[in-house]
């Protein structure tokens, strides 16, 4: 496991998206009045202020794509704004709508996935550059519709939500809906990433409170904790998974031995493709320790 750290000033960190580079984006907060900016981490340079890239003053980045290019929301000139930055193109707005977006996931060719609002609720969309946006609709009894990732094979995620309940659920879509249960004790769910044999990684969540969040993954539409696939969790509460890449690495958010909420970074031993076989009686998830930028092994 390695730990993200910290902005400097800042006191905790979430992890949202790694591409196939180990390149990691985020937010974090920057001082102690709880603003946040958007981040991009890489093993050579540890955490650093992509704000000051991207020309916001707060903000959070969502996602990166092998290409590098990072999506997110942030705050320019005190307007929320969703955008798409690459260091070769600098800033560009996502402007197909007036109506606010949230990006969720960027893929290699271009492809966004998030929430558009509609003035009185949330819809799913998935937007491409030539095609241009198609809308995921909640089914009953939900009234909210969020997608968060695509996976190579055509298989989407993302969450429905009831209002009046005040509850949520993952579901995979396919050729049909697979809506997915919490872990025992817990009543709302959140699909995040999916790979390409259909294993779903997101949280479940009591009550909706991001305290009671624990990192789920679903295999074969069952909940597992993954703590339990966990060799050595040094000591962490994973709260949620937000990403993986093909290399084997998943990001997330967890509580650290301190008590305080950082990002994470775990490396799948063994290699991604006996990981794809991973069945309850099955392989481990392995936990490798690695340095932090300027210490050594």
């Amino acid at each position: 496991m390695t730990p993200l750290g910290n902005l400097p000033g800042g006191y905790a960190s979430s992890a949202r998206d790694v591409n196939d580079n180990g390149q990691v984006v985020g937010f974090a907060s920057t001082d102690g009045g709880g603003g946040n900016q958007p981040f991009i981490w890489k093993s050579q340079t540890g955490m650093m202020n992509l704000g000051l890239l991207v020309g916001c003053t707060g903000g959070a980045a969502f996602a990166i794509n092998n290409a590098g290019e990072v999506i997110g929301t942030g705050d320019f000139e005190g307007q929320q704004r969703a955008f798409l930055w690459s260091a070769r193109d600098g800033v560009e707005f996502l402007s197909w709508t007036d109506r606010k977006i949230l990006p969720r996931w960027l893929s290699d060719t271009g492809t966004i996935f998030g929430a558009e609002w509609t003035g009185t609720t949330y819809h799913g969309f998935i937007y491409e550059r030539e095609a241009g946006v198609s809308y995921v609709l909640p089914p009953a009894p939900y009234d909210e519709a969020d997608v968060g990732h695509g996976s190579g094979n055509g298989l989407v995620v993302g969450g429905f939500t009831d209002r009046a309940t005040n509850t949520s659920r993952g579901f995979l879509m396919d050729e049909e809906i697979t809506i997915f249960e919490p872990l025992e004790g817990f009543d709302t769910t959140y699909a995040n990433r999916v790979n390409d044999e259909g294993i779903v990684f997101g949280a479940s969540v009591l009550g909706g409170a991001p305290e009671t969040s624990i990192a789920t993954v679903w295999i074969a539409s069952e909940p597992v904790a993954l703590h339990a696939l966990v060799d050595d969790a040094q000591g962490w509460v994973l709260q949620r998974v937000t990403d993986l890449n093909s290399a084997g690495q998943i990001v997330g958010q967890g509580i650290n031995p301190d008590g305080h909420t950082h990002g994470y970074l775990l490396t799948v031993i063994p290699e991604p493709a006996t990981f794809a076989l991973l069945t309850f009686g099955g392989l481990a998830l392995l936990c490798r320790q690695r340095p932090r930028p300027g210490q050594r092994g």
